[in-house]
């Protein structure tokens, strides 16, 4: 691989959380079915649908992903006594590796959705013909896999730290691969504390009910021509709730929100050939606001030791050592700073959008449809509800742990980076500590997502006359598949910026209407 020979041309730019589209908010697969609601909504009978759609969806373009949490789907380690090390890479002694260690490692996420999406429809028929009742129950069961392949690279070795550096003596490396760092049992010299969140351990499940909805409709218009519907829907806060224990932590639902949003839709007959062809223009548009939930997510460290805002090159800084002090002297305790800095916090977004267009040609009882959907979520805004305590806590950096045997050394370096300095000059003065105003809530936050899907179904359903009061259920079914890519490119980046992920789905409806 080719590797960076500056620090200005790293692209190390990811977030510690990755929140993509819940795997419920489907507008495209929820259309597929609004022929038979057609014709259950004009019976003047009480009618209930009741459908079932399982389907199975996988992620593409890995490496995009990798984008999203590293800024690069390649990355570089390598230790602090490396001859000519590049300053992208990353400082293995931070991660209890031998300063000597280099390896590259490429970075190859999937995920894996298996859904079963529970549908019932209730129109009121003669008793309010113009209002009707839906409920999704979309339960799925999700699997994550961040897989690391890691090569080490020739010249690597197994040295010990030198005296001075993580203890009083040499301490020997506790682990020789980077995969190992992230099991969080790693511990040497005076790292004694085992890294609690942002574990990798994968691959890693989660189940639950991504998105439990209701909606309540009301049809404006409701003709043989088309119709015009306004809804409110409300969805429940179920699925699983963001812990920050494992890094590329896998989440049903999204994240335990309540979602209040309105959804209009419609349908308008276009052309009809003697009652046995006829093409359909189908529209549909939800717009939502992501109340707050309660999460913990890793945040990165921000230096502001020179009295700016503006966050530095702290890609990571999570990762980083921490010296802990009593007082003003070093206590010869080292910390991970993601230990400290995972945090709970409040999560909202402020407008979600899920617009789908549909096209549809029938002929007799069978139909194909061809439609396009696009997914719009505004950037999460988050806000601390746990207070950090770090203000005993300075960042170690290249700095030694100790001066001489039995010696502390309480110098701090506010700004090292996960890829070290040219000149890892300590603070003046040391020592220097954290507060809140070092926790960077954006490197935790999702940013503005973006999404464009294609899609298609192919099924079949009874004519208006099969519905009659007092007969049987009546079925109908379709099978479909969808394609969605995520594009999102400021005016202001040169190249596209990749923010959540692609994935393709299949899946099967199968309906049954009851009078």
């Amino acid at each position: 691989m080719q590797l960076c020979h500056n620090l200005s041309a790293c692209e190390f730019q990811g977030i510690s959380f990755f929140s993509p589209r819940s795997q419920g908010a489907n507008n495209a697969r929820r259309l597929s079915s609004w022929h038979c609601y057609r014709d259950i909504d004009q019976n003047e009978a009480l009618c209930t649908a009741i459908l079932v759609t399982p389907s199975y969806a996988h992620s593409q373009r890995a490496e995009r992903i990798a984008q999203v949490l590293f800024g690069n789907g390649n990355i570089v380690i390598q230790g602090s006594q490396v001859i000519d090390r590049d300053t992208c890479a990353l400082i293995a002694d931070y991660f209890g590796l031998s300063p000597d260690f280099q390896s590259s490692v490429e970075i190859v996420p999937n995920i894996r959705n298996r859904l079963i999406d529970c549908e019932f429809h209730v129109s009121l028929g003669e008793t309010c013909p113009a209002l009707y009742l839906q409920l999704n129950l979309p339960i799925v069961y999700t699997k994550w896999h961040l897989k690391m392949v890691e090569t080490i690279l020739n010249g690597s070795s197994n040295s010990p730290f030198n005296p001075l550096y993580m203890d009083e003596g040499a301490v020997d490396p506790a682990i020789t691969s980077f995969t190992q760092a992230w099991n969080g049992a790693v511990t040497f010299g005076q790292m004694t504390e085992q890294q609690r969140f942002g574990i990798l351990n994968c691959p890693r499940t989660a189940h639950g009910i991504a998105n439990l909805m209701t909606t309540v409709g009301y049809h404006v218009i409701l003709c043989d021509a088309g119709r015009a519907d306004i809804a409110l829907q409300i969805t429940a806060p179920t699925g699983t709730r963001p812990e920050s224990h494992y890094f590329f932590e896998p989440i049903a639902g999204n994240g335990r929100h309540l979602v209040i949003g309105v959804d209009l839709a419609g349908d308008w007959l276009l052309w009809e050939r003697e009652c046995m062809q006829e093409v359909r223009l189908f529209g549909d548009v939800t717009f939502s606001t992501l109340c707050k939930s309660r999460q913990k997510r890793s945040f990165d460290i921000r230096d502001i030791s020179a009295n700016t805002m503006q966050p530095y090159n702290n890609f990571g800084t999570r990762f980083l050592l921490l010296k802990e002090f009593d007082g003003n002297t070093y206590t010869k305790h080292l910390v991970r700073a993601i230990n400290h800095t995972t945090l709970a916090c409040n999560v909202s977004v402020d407008l979600e959008i899920d617009i789908a267009i549909m096209g549809s040609y029938t002929y007799c009882n069978t139909f194909f449809d061809l439609g396009y959907n696009g997914w719009i979520r505004s950037k999460e805004k988050i806000s601390l509800h746990e207070t950090p305590r770090i203000n005993n806590l300075g960042i170690k950096g290249l700095q030694n742990v100790a001066i001489a045997p039995s010696v502390v050394n309480n110098e701090t370096q506010s700004n090292a980076t996960l890829f070290g300095t040219e000149t890892p000059t300590p603070d003046v003065p040391s020592p220097q500590f954290l507060s809140a105003m070092n926790i960077d809530l954006r490197s935790a936050a999702s940013p503005r997502l973006i999404t464009h899907k294609l899609f298609f179904n192919l099924g079949s359903f009874g004519s208006r006359c099969e519905y009659n009061s007092g007969s049987s259920p009546h079925v109908f079914a379709c099978v479909g598949g969808e394609l969605e890519f995520q594009a999102i490119n400021p005016r202001t980046n040169p190249k596209p910026v990749h923010t959540t992920m692609s994935q393709w789905e299949i899946y099967l409806k199968i309906g049954y209407v009851f009078f």
